[in-house]
C-alpha cells in the first residue's frame, strides 16, 4: 500500500487493541470462529439434519435426532435470553 488512509501499521493495531470494547470485539470474532469450527464438526460428525431428523420419525419411528434439534433449539433460546437478561447483548 502507498501510505493511504487505510494502511494497517503496527501503531493502528495497537490503537485499535487498547480500546476496551475494540478489543472485545476482536476476542468475540475469534471465539465465534473457534465454536464455529466445533459446531461444524459435530454437525457432519452426527449427521444433524433436519429433513433427516423427520424422514426417521415418519419411517423408522426414531426420534433420536428429532431430540438433538430440540435440544440445540431450547440452547440457542435459553442462552441469547440469558445473555440478554445480563446485559451482554442487545436483542432489540
Amino acid at each position: 500500500m502507498q501510505g493511504g488512509s487505510n494502511e494497517l501499521s503496527k501503531s493502528n493495531v495497537r490503537e485499535i487493541l487498547s480500546h476496551g470494547k475494540d478489543r472485545s470485539c476482536i476476542i468475540g470474532s475469534v471465539v465465534g470462529f473457534m465454536s464455529w469450527w466445533i459446531v461444524r464438526a459435530t454437525v457432519q460428525r452426527t449427521q444433524f439434519c433436519t429433513m433427516g431428523a423427520i424422514s426417521d420419525i415418519f419411517f423408522i419411528g426414531d426420534w433420536n435426532r428429532f431430540r438433538a434439534w430440540m435440544l440445540a433449539i431450547a440452547t440457542a433460546i435459553l442462552g441469547t435470553q440469558t445473555l440478554h437478561m445480563q446485559g451482554l447483548i442487545d436483542l432489540s
